[in-house]
């Protein structure tokens, strides 16, 4: 195993133990609700976070565990909420 693997799977182990990755879970799930409620029409969803992310190392490990699920990093977003590009998901 490489070193670059191994730290990648290291990381993608320590970054689902996360608050934050329960919180990008909750993403997929209301993208994946959005999609099958009638009349989807919007190239962008926007998620409200249960708590906001309150500090830079919040928001930076918030963007590496949405990397991890979807991977790619949304940056349309404050700390209060997020707006997914959902043509993103077509690359």
């Amino acid at each position: 195993m490489s070193s670059k693997q191994e730290i990648k799977d290291l990381l993608n182990t320590e970054l689902k133990t996360s608050p934050l990755y329960n919180e990008v879970l909750l993403i997929k799930q209301y993208i994946i609700d959005s999609i099958h409620a009638p009349g989807l029409v919007s190239m962008n969803l926007v998620y409200n976070f249960t708590n906001p992310l309150e500090t830079n190392n919040d928001v930076s490990l918030f963007k590496l565990c949405f990397k991890n699920e979807f991977g790619f990093i949304e940056e349309n977003m404050s700390k209060f909420s997020i707006l997914v590009d959902m043509a993103k998901f077509l690359d």
